[in-house]
């Protein structure tokens, strides 16, 4: 019997000392997460992996912020799960967090932050070269593509306009411009701005052609010929005989861009013009040319005569003539005046006899050409005789005439 109580003995010693021995061995829970540091996203978005190491607990996950999410709320052994972000499209930052929780307690909980960066504000505008219209004129569409900020158009220039002054989100507006009516090119600029500070200004040069300029094709005058006289005795209230001409000048086609007309004489010893006024200088016949675009002409025949109607030779048809003698003394096409044509010619101050030459103001001539015993004589003012009567002189009573000069007898188209 004591033997057996013995036997009983040593195995009840024997249990307690193996239970005591398992109490030795329990393992304390632990919760390890990689990585821990705050978690960053771009505006673009992205996905972070986060691993969790666990024994003997299990994990939970939990978040703050509705715009990023967890791939995992947990597991019962070690695990992973991810955190990920879509493009944010707004200007602001995003904020929130991720809290990892072992589910036994003793564990101290793994807060990770996390954040996503606001998109930057950005504008682009296409086209941006130059906009060059044509003398017709055109539209031209400009496209601006805007992030997180609004834009503004202005423009120098009065002669195009444009469709929008701007706007809050992406769109477009046109450069118009109408014809160009003008021979010049007109410029001009436009200049895109975002309503955001640090993005750059865009500016677009603008021309339009001017448009082809209208050629002049001729220009004709008024009259095709003009009749003025020379006057011999300008001082004498009595001639009333026009010393001028106005030619009037029509380039044509009427639009023609160069409407500019220059005025010449063929002898500006016998007739000048300016500004289509023609003056005589002497008798004689000249061309009065009018010109557009350097190499256009027309041209005006302008008779100047005498008062009597007939043209006096220049000085060098000057001759001296017994007016006794027949004639010849004249070039062909010539001939010598008429004692009527010569008092025309010559003005007078008195009738009468005088062969003493005692008047310092005149001379004399024979009212008949060829008759020197008439003893009629006409007396000529010296100091406008210039022309014809440079010099007349009595012998007895044959009158003689020095340097008479010529004439010749026009016909002045009507």
């Amino acid at each position: 019997m004591k033997k057996i109580f013995s036997i009983f003995s040593i195995a009840l010693v024997g249990v307690f000392a193996v239970s005591c021995s398992d109490d030795e061995k329990t393992v304390t829970p632990t919760m390890n997460v990689t990585p821990t540091t705050p978690i960053a996203f771009e505006a673009a978005g992205d996905t972070v992996t986060i691993t969790v190491t666990v024994s003997e607990t299990g994990w939970t996950v939990t978040k703050t912020g509705e715009w990023f999410a967890i791939s995992a709320t947990g597991g019962e052994t070690s695990g992973s799960f991810t955190v990920s972000a879509i493009a944010n499209t707004s200007a602001n930052e995003l904020t929130g967090s991720i809290r990892i929780a072992s589910t036994k307690e003793g564990i101290e909980d793994v807060i990770i932050n996390v954040t996503q960066a606001g998109v930057a504000a950005t504008m682009s505008v296409a086209p941006t070269t130059p906009i060059a219209f044509g003398a017709a004129g055109d539209m031209v569409a400009i496209t601006v593509t805007v992030v997180e900020t609004g834009w503004t158009v202005t423009k120098t220039g009065e002669w195009f306009a444009i469709s929008a002054t701007g706007g809050e989100t992406s769109g477009s507006f046109t450069v118009s411009a109408a014809a160009n009516t003008s021979l010049d090119e007109l410029t001009g600029s436009i200049r895109i701005a975002s309503t955001e500070e640090g993005i750059e200004d865009v500016t677009i040069n603008v021309t339009q052609a001017g448009r082809a300029a209208i050629p002049a094709e001729s220009v004709s005058l008024d009259v095709s010929a003009a009749h003025i006289y020379y006057l011999v005795a300008p001082t004498e209230p009595s001639v009333e005989k026009p010393a001028t001409v106005t030619l009037e000048a029509t380039v044509y086609p009427p639009n023609a861009d160069d409407q500019d007309v220059t005025w010449s004489s063929s002898d500006n010893a016998i007739a000048t013009v300016a500004n289509g006024v023609v003056t005589a200088v002497k008798p004689g016949v000249v061309d009065i040319i009018v010109t557009v675009a350097e190499d256009i002409t027309d041209t005006c025949k302008v008779f100047v005569t005498t008062e009597c109607g007939f043209i006096i030779a220049d000085a060098d048809l000057a001759t001296t003539h017994n007016f006794n003698a027949a004639q010849t003394a004249c070039p062909e096409g010539w001939r010598l005046p008429a004692a009527t044509e010569l008092t025309c010619m010559c003005s007078t101050n008195s009738d009468g006899k005088d062969n003493d030459l005692t008047y310092t103001a005149g001379y004399y001539w024979s009212s008949t050409l060829f008759n020197v015993n008439t003893g009629i004589q006409v007396s000529f003012n010296h100091e406008l005789v210039g022309i014809a009567c440079t010099e007349v002189a009595l012998a007895g009573m044959n009158s003689i005439a020095r340097n008479v000069r010529c004439i010749k007898d026009v016909v002045i188209p009507e």
